[in-house]
């Protein structure tokens, strides 16, 4: 297995869409937080104070700073877990098409081995782009924004920084549950997206509908949840909510997709 992590660590240095996957995901914090300073500027005092209570745009200036717009942008879960889905997925269908996990298997590996494999890869890549998106995010925030920041600010970045990671990294064992078992990389990509955009839009529709404002079903939907929670200043309940949907999704992935990788051999 030592060899297996020695392997994976060097074809992820060397890997093309990891390093544009968060060259792109910098630009895209980046560029957000350009657009956001920027609507700040054209908006109105009026506007300003019904949005967010400011009674004018220097008043949100002065309370907006780098950690907030981090929080905002790891919020915004569709941009993030899209671009990690696509990564992660055409990494694993390059590897399949190559001939990669025949070759391990000829070798006398399992694929128990092959899969474990591919989830640690897969923690790895949907870790360092989570953080190329973050430190997006805060850098260009720091450099907009001039908010004063307190102990309890970077407490609760710190907190909400590692929670809402773990949700990105069970996030990652979902899509490469799907990628290793769907034959097609095209098709593991549509049905990642699916699940990213259609079916997270889907449960919220439910959840306005049937509990208007209250948020029941996407607290318990792992996408849903990061918009809900990615924030500074979480409860312990909320803490729990985030670590429950980490484990189950992250957990409930891994043990399918490889029960479902695992009897493929035997066809």
């Amino acid at each position: 297995m030592k060899n297996f992590i020695r392997a994976s660590n060097i074809k992820l240095l060397k890997s093309s869409a990891v390093r544009i996957g968060c060259v792109v995901l910098f630009a895209i914090a980046s560029l957000g937080n350009l657009i956001f300073y920027g609507a700040l500027k054209i908006l109105t005092g009026d506007i300003i104070e019904k949005a967010g209570g400011y009674d004018t745009d220097m008043d949100a200036f002065r309370d907006i700073n780098m950690l907030d717009a981090g929080a905002i942008a790891l919020s915004l879960m569709q941009v993030l877990s899209l671009v990690i889905a696509i990564v992660v997925t055409v990494h694993i269908a390059n590897e399949k098409r190559n001939g990669v996990y025949s070759f391990i298997s000829a070798r006398g590996y399992s694929r128990f081995h092959i899969y474990a494999d591919k989830l640690y890869e897969s923690t790895i890549m949907s870790f360092v782009m989570y953080l190329s998106y973050t430190a997006g995010a805060v850098l260009s925030g720091a450099f907009f924004w001039h908010g004063d920041i307190t102990g309890e600010m970077i407490l609760g970045f710190i907190i909400m920084f590692i929670t809402v990671a773990l949700l990105y990294i069970a996030a990652g064992y979902i899509f490469t549950a799907i990628a290793i078992n769907i034959k097609s990389g095209g098709a593991a990509i549509a049905i990642n997206i699916v699940i990213v955009v259609i079916f997270s839009a889907l449960v919220t529709i439910v959840d306005k509908s049937l509990w208007e404002d209250k948020i029941v079903l996407r607290s318990w939907w792992l996408f849903s949840a990061i918009e809900q929670y990615a924030y500074l200043e979480m409860t312990i309940k909320e803490i729990f909510i985030v670590l429950a949907n980490a484990v189950i999704y992250g957990l409930g992935a891994a043990f399918a997709g490889g029960k479902i990788y695992a009897k493929s051999e035997m066809k």
